[in-house]
């Protein structure tokens, strides 16, 4: 494995996360350090690296020779090289559980936000596991290990890690700024809230085929108005979109146009999934909308891009087979 890097967190209203809050969304607190990530290379020595580049290379096991490279403070991320380097063991025990994976943190030294608790500092928070894995065209692309999956696997090598606020199914923009005004997490009492929050929904793919992250800072918030048991599970007012596709995109919907679909092209394959997609939202517009009006009234607003997403989602939910 050679040095990659950390993808770019994407201001939610982009065209990048465009959909991302549709489905299950765990939220996560943006620590304000310095990026850093830790693999194990081809040869079987543990690497650093910063948001940039690889660091010197300091960290290969006790069994090998370490090379004699520049290791000061500048060099090495301040000083995170090092860091690495004092617990190789807990890292080397986290690689050998879980080989092919890769570690992305922040490095907790000051930047702009001051505000975090004095024994926090200078601690490596993970907040993301990836490996690799094959695509159709048989081209290899990162992908990122849900947070459900790999938090038992950092608790039992004893690494820290950045652990969610909360998850949210369907979280609206309100939402979200609620959760960025509750955003203390490793502030010292009246320091907080900290730097932002990062949205991430793993099954989250955008139009150009990329897993991304949203992102929400405090000053866009001010501009526009704990390792505990478990993650808190929020729920807010259903929006009207999301009550639509409850009353009218049924099973029997879903299964209708895609037995039109088998019969029309005798058999399925996964090539046809847009086109269910498309028809199934198609059909839930043009024969269900004054019945829409009915139950739900005729003063409704809908955000009929919002609908489209949560369609997809719901048939995504129901005919998991086909994924």
């Amino acid at each position: 494995m050679d040095f990659l890097r950390y993808i770019h967190l994407e201001r939610l209203g982009n065209d990048e996360v465009q959909g991302i809050e549709f489905g299950e969304c765990w939220i996560f607190t943006k620590l304000d350090g310095t990026n850093g990530s830790v693999w194990v290379d081809d040869r079987g020595l543990l690497r650093a690296g910063s948001r940039n580049r690889t660091l010197p290379e300091t960290l290969s096991s006790g069994s090998q020779e370490e090379a004699k490279e520049d290791t000061t403070e500048s060099s090495d991320n301040q000083g995170f090289a090092k860091f690495v380097g004092e617990n190789r063991d807990s890292f080397y025990n986290f690689f050998r559980n879980h080989p092919g994976t890769r570690l992305y943190g922040e490095w907790l030294v000051p930047h702009a936000f001051q505000g975090y608790r004095k024994d926090a500092w200078r601690k490596f928070y993970i907040f993301d596991v990836s490996t690799k894995e094959e695509k159709d065209d048989n081209l290899e692309t990162e992908h990122f290990i849900p947070y459900q999956v790999y938090e038992p696997w950092l608790k039992a090598s004893g690494l820290d890690y950045v652990i969610p606020q909360c998850k949210i199914i369907n979280p609206t923009y309100d939402a979200l700024l609620h959760e960025l005004k509750q955003n203390h997490y490793l502030c010292e009492d009246g320091k907080g809230p900290g730097e932002g929050i990062v949205l991430k929904n793993y099954g989250f793919y955008n139009q150009y085929k990329r897993q991304v992250w949203g992102k929400l800072v405090s000053n866009e918030y001010k501009e526009q108005h704990t390792k505990f048991h478990g993650v808190a599970e929020k729920t807010f007012g259903r929006s009207v979109e999301e009550k639509i596709v409850e009353l009218f995109v049924t099973d029997a919907l879903i299964d209708k146009e895609y037995a039109k679909i088998v019969n029309e092209m005798g058999g399925w394959n996964s090539r046809y999934i847009p086109r269910l997609f498309q028809t199934v939202f198609y059909c839930t517009i043009k024969e269900e909308m004054w019945e829409i009006l009915r139950k739900l009234g005729n003063k409704i607003n809908v955000n009929f891009g919002a609908l489209q997403a949560l369609t997809i989602q719901r048939i995504k939910e129901y005919r998991k087979d086909l994924f």
